[in-house]
Formats: C-alpha cells, sequence, structure tokens
C-alpha cells in the first residue's frame, strides 16, 4: 500500500538513489499526484478514441465501448485498477489532497458515462430512467476498478475475462429499457 511504502522502497524499486527521488518529488504525496496525473492522462487519450469511435451509436454501444476499453485498459495494466482501487480505499482516510485529486479525476470518467446514460434515458429512450444517471455511473466506474481489484486477490483462480463478461451482461443488459 501507499502508507506503508517509503520513499527509500520506491527509490530502489525503479533503481534509484532516494536523494535522486527527493529531487524530483519531495515528498510522497507529490509522487503518488505525479503518478495519478501520468495515468490519467493515459486513461484519458484511450477513452476519447473509444468514445469517439461509437459517438454515432445508440447509448447502449456508447455505453458498451466505454466498458470495453475500461475493460481492455484494466487487462492491458491490471495495475491501472488496482492502483485507482486501492489509493481510493487509502487517500479517502488519509491524504485530502490525494483523495481530491483522485476524485476529480474519476468524476471525468463517471460524467461521461452519466451523460451516456442520460442520453439513452431521455433522449434515445433505449436505457432504464428509473436510476440516477449520476449514480448509476459511479457504481459501473466503481464496479470496474471493483472487479479488477478483487479478481488480482483471486487471481490463481478467477480469470480476468469471464468476471468482466458477467459484469457486462448485467450492465448492459440490465440497462435497457423495460418494454410496457
Amino acid at each position: 500500500g501507499i502508507l506503508s511504502t517509503t520513499m527509500a522502497d520506491l527509490a530502489k524499486a525503479i533503481r534509484m538513489t532516494p536523494s535522486a527521488l527527493y529531487w524530483h518529488f519531495p515528498n510522497k504525496e507529490e509522487l503518488v499526484l505525479a503518478a495519478l496525473e501520468e495515468l490519467h492522462r493515459r486513461m484519458v487519450v484511450g477513452f476519447s478514441q473509444a468514445l469517439v469511435e461509437s459517438k454515432n451509436g445508440s447509448a447502449k454501444e456508447q455505453l458498451g465501448a466505454f466498458l470495453r476499453h475500461a475493460q481492455k485498459l484494466f487487462q492491458e495494466h491490471p495495475d491501472y485498477g488496482i492502483f485507482f482501487g486501492m489509493l481510493s480505499a487509502e487517500a479517502a482516510e488519509n491524504s485530502e489532497v490525494v483523495a481530491s485529486a483522485l476524485r476529480e479525476r474519476v468524476s471525468v470518467y463517471c460524467g461521461l458515462l452519466a451523460r451516456i446514460i442520460q442520453n439513452g434515458q431521455h433522449v434515445t429512450k433505449e436505457l432504464r430512467n428509473d436510476a440516477d444517471a449520476f449514480h448509476l455511473a459511479h457504481a459501473i466506474f466503481a464496479s470496474l476498478m471493483g472487479v479488477r481489484v478483487h479478481q488480482h486477490l483471486f487471481r490463481q483462480s478467477l480469470p480476468y475475462d469471464p468476471l468482466v463478461g458477467a459484469l457486462d451482461l448485467l450492465l448492459l443488459d440490465g440497462a435497457v429499457a423495460i418494454k410496457p
């Protein structure tokens, strides 16, 4: 975890001297903020591309594109989802600066999801409207992070793809509007 890792541990892990690491980052909080910003930059590029490619699709197709991109990203880079999940758990109680920065970044993804959901609820009417889009977006993003963290715990016996496929089924088919 972030709390139990020292700057000396980090320096050793990246084959730097502690003084060189402190030259770039005066403390662990600054290092975590820089890592968070770099990860956010990488994720935004991919999410933007996925959303542009699906912009002419239905709300369900856009939601599916968002989910597929997040799943692919967390499959190829499991540390991204684990980092977000673990940082969320630790920062909420230990560093308001990091927690605030994390909330800002996560709010970007949840905002994108909420707009897709609202469009599907109110414009195309293909998505259920009995759930608040803001809360549903946060639940979806939390589920994506949670699946990555949970699968990491059970990595010896629980493959990622079937687990995330079950989440897809639940989210995409569960979001479809109920026909009278």
